[in-house]
């Protein structure tokens, strides 16, 4: 009865063979998703700094616009409600930087939290492939050991 505890071990062979090529595309995909969320989040945090930069160059042109105007009127720009009016300017300019980059930095942080599960849940498949293998060669072992006896 060689023959069939060497069939049961070259079943359990072949069996973590198919395990193994199957958990690897599995975890390939996830580390393909992982890797692909870490690019997506870097895209929000540069697309955010450009952002914030036209914006605060825009917030400037708001500015002297301003002042010029306030200027060509002959208005004292040091005291009173221009001064209120340009300092109001500034503080909406960086209110909404500040805002803008804490939107772009949750949104990035959201997406490396998705990220970091697909890299996780990658190595979770190589495990439990694993285990399964280990299983498999013992049950293999076994039931050769039983046609052996």
């Amino acid at each position: 009865m060689w023959w069939m505890a060497a069939a049961a071990v070259a079943g359990a062979y072949m069996e973590n063979q198919a395990n193994s090529a199957a958990a690897g595309a599995q975890a390939k995909a996830a580390r393909a998703a992982y890797q692909a969320k870490l690019k997506a989040s870097n895209s929000v945090l540069y697309a955010n700094t450009l952002n914030r930069t036209r914006e605060m160059e825009e917030g400037r042109q708001v500015q002297s616009r301003q002042l010029t105007s306030f200027a060509s009127a002959g208005v004292d720009i040091t005291s009173g409600s221009v001064l209120d009016t340009l300092k109001s300017t500034e503080f909406n300019m960086l209110k909404n930087d500040f805002l803008s980059n804490m939107e772009a930095k949750a949104q990035a942080d959201a997406i490396m939290a998705q990220a970091n599960i697909d890299m996780q849940t990658s190595k979770q498949i190589s495990a439990n492939a694993q285990s399964k293998n280990n299983m498999n060669l013992i049950n293999g072992g076994l039931q050769a050991a039983s046609y052996m006896s």
